[in-house]
């Protein structure tokens, strides 16, 4: 059986710095981390930033100046971090 994962080059990887406004629209839409919400916290904090940014999920790492902090626990938010996004809590969908 083939693995399907394909790591990319340093080429075709894209690197993106958060810039201040991008950041802060980021975290406000964090309503639980995975520190405080395991059983719900099923998106990638880089998710939200994929949504926000519209860069491609699939070639795309960002990198954060600070992390962002989860308005339920105040713990550190990663890029990596699972989340509870607010707009899921609300509506039960998509970002």
């Amino acid at each position: 059986m083939a693995d399907d994962f394909c790591p990319l080059t340093p080429e075709e990887q894209v690197i993106v710095l958060i810039t201040p406004a991008v950041f802060r629209q980021a975290q406000s839409l964090i309503a639980f981390c995975e520190h405080c919400d395991s059983e719900n916290a099923e998106f990638l904090f880089d998710h939200i930033l994929d949504r926000i940014t519209g860069c491609d999920p699939m070639r795309t790492e960002y990198i954060l100046e600070v992390p962002a902090i989860c308005p339920n626990c105040r713990r550190e938010v990663f890029e990596k971090t699972l989340v509870v996004p607010i707009s899921f809590e609300q509506d039960n969908g998509d970002l």
